[in-house]
């Protein structure tokens, strides 16, 4: 299961309507392209309340910010991608952020720093 944190009214209590039609779009297409990387598995919670950004966590508290733009398709795959090579890591946490130029950037988290 997924949680998504998405500006929404509640219309008698029975419907979701969205407070913005194209995020409802990108929202679906997001989730349509983590199912085909077999990242919603790997995926617990997505914040799509910002205009420009897009935050996910994993079930391994790594953070991953997107922007909400047109390479989706190819901005999942990578993070696919890149939480593959994670795998064989003893992970716990951090941050990818795809906010920063052309390439991602992973930051360990503090802990993870402090240990070493």
């Amino acid at each position: 299961h997924v949680v998504v944190e998405v500006e929404y009214n509640l219309v008698d209590d029975k419907m979701i309507e969205f407070k913005n039609e194209e995020t409802k779009k990108r929202l679906l297409y997001l989730l349509e392209c983590m199912k085909e990387n077999n990242l919603h598995k790997k995926i617990k919670q997505i914040n799509f309340k910002k205009n420009d950004t897009i935050k996910m966590y994993t079930n391994d508290n790594i953070e991953i910010i997107l922007p909400k733009d047109e390479k989706t398709e190819y901005n999942i795959t990578v993070v696919s991608s890149i939480l593959s090579d994670l795998q064989g890591e003893p992970v716990k946490g951090g941050t990818i952020d795809f906010t920063y130029g052309n390439n991602p950037i992973y930051r360990p988290s503090k802990e993870i720093l402090d240990k070493e």
